[in-house]
């Protein structure tokens, strides 16, 4: 038999199921989802259809947070059963179909707010409204607007801190941003998410030790959290990288080689190839004069699946005073040695002009 729950009269959004068990999974696949721990929502949305096949909305989220190889083979499950559904929950399935297929976000955006109107309680309409104004349109302010709405409609909606904490950093507000996301730590005591973010925080502040803890006190929670593992070490490596630069600043190259492996190699700014530390080491002593300096910045870091590898893709620049003397785009692969993480191979691409100057 078909069950149809919305509960307090109808102010959250139907959950049609024929199955208890099925309706638990779902919440609890849909409440890690947004906390971005793909796996275990997976695999409570999995349970939930096992429970019950025709579970448009465990269906539906399932093919929101899937590859887009399998999300076709979600979605037309989904419309297969729509009609054993309320209407709204069969306009959730249009809502989703617009904005991750078509992209018709401003269908999308529609049918959002009217569903968020008619259900006054339910605090994840508005928060799926932000996420298009946020991800979609990129409209911070807009979407800031709905997830205070979901704030509003539930004071212990964590998800709400965490993404009004994003908001604030995409505004560089970072005083917010940490208010927001050690609320979203109180609100979710058990989650990864808001300490990963934390740990981000403080990584762009460079706040190394800082940063390192967060990280740790996020693997606490979950140790399979692979965006805490990878952040974990990308602040080994940027802590490498610090001590790298401050031995060539005080031209102590002797010292560099302890920064690379025995066997690496440099493809140079200006198309020379390196090989061996002693020749990197040689190379950059040359290339640096007394009064110049060298600074390394990491956008990204990519770990490897056995963790003993690591990509950084970065920048450079060789200063003299407040003068750049050339700057350009690093990518290295940094490996994990018994005396820790290491330069193994490395790219360097100059932008420099015409004239030598950087352009």
């Amino acid at each position: 038999m078909l069950m149809s729950r919305p509960t307090a009269a109808s102010r959250l959004l139907p959950i049609t199921t024929t199955s208890d068990e099925a309706r638990r999974r779902f919440i609890a696949g849909r409440h890690h989802a947004f906390h971005y721990q793909a796996s275990r929502a997976q695999g409570e949305l999995d349970a939930a259809l096992a429970a019950d096949p025709h579970f448009v909305l465990a269906y539906l989220h399932r093919g929101g947070m899937s590859s887009p190889e399998e999300r076709g083979r979600f979605f037309e499950q989904a419309r297969a059963h729509r009609e054993r559904v309320t209407e709204d929950e069969g306009r959730m399935v249009d809502a989703f179909h617009a904005f991750l297929w078509e992209p018709r976000v401003e269908e999308a955006i529609a049918i959002f707010s009217e569903l968020a109107e008619r259900y006054p309680d339910d605090p994840y309409l508005p928060t799926y409204l932000g996420l298009r104004y946020l991800h979609n349109l990129g409209q911070p302010g807009a979407a800031k607007e709905q997830f205070e709405r979901a704030r509003r409609r539930d004071p212990d909606f964590s998800q709400a801190a965490f993404w009004l904490g994003q908001v604030a950093l995409r505004q560089d507000d970072h005083d917010r941003a940490r208010q927001e996301l050690e609320t979203y730590a109180e609100l979710a005591p058990d989650q990864p998410r808001p300490h990963d973010c934390l740990g981000l925080l403080c990584l762009h502040q460079g706040l190394l030790d800082d940063a390192e803890s967060h990280f740790r006190d996020a693997l606490e929670r979950d140790p399979t959290f692979v965006e805490s593992r990878q952040n974990r070490v990308r602040v080994q490596v940027e802590r490498a990288q610090r001590d790298l630069e401050e031995l060539v600043h005080r031209r102590e190259f002797d010292d560099v080689p302890r920064f690379l492996t025995t066997s690496v190699s440099v493809a140079g700014p200006q198309g020379e190839f390196l090989s061996g530390p002693a020749e990197v080491a040689a190379h950059w002593e040359t290339m640096l004069d007394p009064s110049s300096s060298l600074e390394l910045e990491i956008d990204e870091l990519y770990l490897a699946v056995e963790e003993d590898l690591a990509t950084a893709l970065g920048s450079y620049r060789t200063v003299s005073g407040d003068r750049t003397l050339d700057a350009g785009t690093v990518m290295s692969l940094w490996a994990m040695t018994v005396e820790g993480w290491k330069i193994h191979r490395s790219v360097w691409s100059s932008q420099a002009g015409p004239g030598g100057d950087p352009a």
